[in-house]
């Protein structure tokens, strides 16, 4: 996953880079890394968010 998918992911969901951070248990900044391309999104979170059930 690239952090434009899970942008795309969690704008589709609705949901804030706060709301994400939180039921990830990750810091808005890790969050924000993330989607600017800063950081690699980590190998578990497609499972994290497949865990979240959210639609």
């Amino acid at each position: 996953m690239t952090g434009e998918e899970l942008k795309t992911w969690r704008k589709k969901r609705k949901m804030t880079m706060e709301g994400l951070a939180r039921r990830l248990g990750v810091s808005v900044t890790t969050v924000y890394r993330w989607e600017a391309g800063r950081n690699k999104v980590q190998r578990f979170l497609p499972e994290k968010l497949a865990a979240l059930k959210i639609k």
